[in-house]
């Protein structure tokens, strides 16, 4: 790869304006390309952020060969099948989380990802900062002991978001929220808890049966009259594919506004986690150990951790990094990993995404059979 990676995005939503905000100000990485399904859009985008290209469509620009990563920005519903869209095209991806809405869907694109030789990686943006490193360092160094237990918490308001409140739509605290929470767990804990207990209080979403899903998956991707799935470019159903699994798992007209999650690991080690839709809450997480423990600022982009010894007393604090977004990071690890031939990154391997997405089945199965 010679000079800056250039990178194309798909979508042309909330976080893509974080991501293209990103690479203007990255030295390594230039914001090549963008896609939506309406040209205006997209044109406006590319104008907005200096892209380069702008396309009408997810396949138009899949076929220029000077696209050297796809960041996939699309909501989470969609993921599986645009995924496979640009590795059939043979362009790298790295997909914003949740990676799909099941471990089974999350098994095909990575398959598919091995078989066709393509890189692929899930942006998980908190796995490619400086702090998780920072963070686990300082547990294994022992410097508040053996580790006996974790919380964590991840809440926003947003019931006001139709796509969170949309099973079809992999709405949901889950899949939205609980995937950092768990994410923090699992980086410190690790990926194999022996039990997973769970209590969830649903949200009803009140469906207007007299909209279409084409516009329901249109105003999830911020604009009007135009689905941004695969399966309908192709003559299928909005969603065909991907969400539906999870749909009916769900039930139709539910989505988890809260919920708990336990995960008690080999030798008693228990982290709690907390996820809400419908409160801001402190974000904080807490690791508790036989000689102090551990308070983190904001698990959803680490700022700060302060370390405390037995007696309450504060003995360290560690500062976050200055950066851009927080996106840079798993930017360049993309482009680290496309540079020396690699298929994965090792911040956030695929291992990893598959055994997430399979706690976050194992939750919702308990769900189901209650």
């Amino acid at each position: 790869m010679m000079g800056k990676l250039r990178l194309a995005i798909l979508g042309a939503g909330h976080i893509a304006e974080t991501m293209a905000t990103t690479v203007c100000h990255m030295e390594t990485v230039e914001l090549y390309a963008v896609a939506a399904r309406e040209e205006s859009r997209s044109r406006a985008f590319a104008e907005k952020y200096g892209a380069k290209r702008y396309y009408g469509s997810y396949e138009e620009m899949l076929r220029d060969d000077q696209v050297e990563l796809v960041y996939i920005a699309t909501p989470h519903s969609h993921h599986a099948a645009h995924a496979k869209l640009c590795i059939e095209h043979r362009r790298p991806v790295l997909c914003e989380k949740a990676f799909t809405t099941t471990a089974a869907e999350a098994a095909e694109v990575l398959q598919l990802a091995k078989e066709r030789g393509v890189f692929l990686a899930e942006a998980m943006w908190v796995r490619y900062m400086p702090m998780s490193v920072m963070l686990r360092e300082a547990i294994d160094a022992g410097k508040i002991g053996t580790v006996t237990a974790l919380t964590a918490n991840l809440g926003y308001s947003v019931l006001h978001k139709e796509r969170l409140a949309r099973p079809e739509l992999g709405g949901g605290a889950l899949l939205d929220l609980g995937v950092y929470t768990l994410n923090f767990a699992t980086w410190l804990l690790g990926d194999e808890p022996e039990r997973i207990e769970t209590t969830v209080v649903p949200l009803e979403a009140q469906r207007d049966e007299e909209k279409s899903s084409a516009k329901e998956c249109a105003r999830a991707e911020g604009k009007s009259g135009v689905c941004g799935t695969a399966a309908q470019s192709n003559g299928g159903t909005c969603g065909e594919g991907t969400a539906e699994a999870r749909r009916l798992k769900y039930g139709i007209d539910t989505v988890d506004k809260q919920e708990i999650v336990t995960l008690v690991y080999p030798g008693g080690v228990v982290a709690s986690l907390f996820n809400t839709m419908a409160a801001v809450t402190d974000r904080k997480g807490f690791v508790y150990g036989t000689e102090g423990h551990i308070e983190v600022e904001n698990v959803n982009n680490y700022e700060e951790f302060r370390i405390y010894n037995n007696r309450y007393e504060l003995v360290e604090t560690v500062r976050r990094p200055e950066q851009i977004t927080g996106y840079e990071y798993e930017v360049e690890a993309c482009r680290r990993a496309l540079e020396a031939g690699q298929l994965e990154c090792e911040e956030m391997p695929h291992a990893h995404t598959q055994n997430i997405l399979r706690i976050t089945d194992a939750i919702v199965e308990q769900w189901n059979a209650r």
